[in-house]
């Protein structure tokens, strides 16, 4: 099916005459709560988060990261702070998985949808 259709009640029809369902909250909170924590952060005034994970859900986390990693409208300044979470988390691996985890960072070992564990 084309991606420049999408269903409705009226079956199919163009994604442009599709309009969003309104938000359930204020998007301007949102963006302001998000400033402040950008501020709170770079001033060193806020607690760092710890996650606890087992290897197999560090090892998905890893490509989950690495797939929005290929946003094309995610900036370098996003992408550097998934590959901050990333990369050390790689290195709690070692060969096949870490070898296969640094595949995952360059496009040209990309595989077909649906060959995945």
């Amino acid at each position: 099916m084309s991606s420049c259709l999408r269903a409705s009640e009226d079956g199919w029809v163009p994604r442009a005459a599709v309009k969003p369902a309104p938000l359930p909250i204020d998007e301007g909170d949102v963006v302001e709560a998000i400033a402040d924590l950008i501020e709170m952060e770079s001033a060193g005034e806020c607690e760092r988060a710890t996650v606890s994970l087992g290897p197999y859900t560090a090892y998905v986390l890893i490509a989950v990261l690495q797939l929005s990693w290929r946003h094309p409208d995610l900036s370098d300044h996003h992408k550097k702070m998934i590959e901050d979470i990333a990369r050390p988390l790689a290195t709690l691996f070692g060969p096949p998985l870490a070898a296969s985890i640094e595949l995952g960072w360059d496009p040209a070992f990309d595989q077909p949808s649906g060959n995945s564990l």
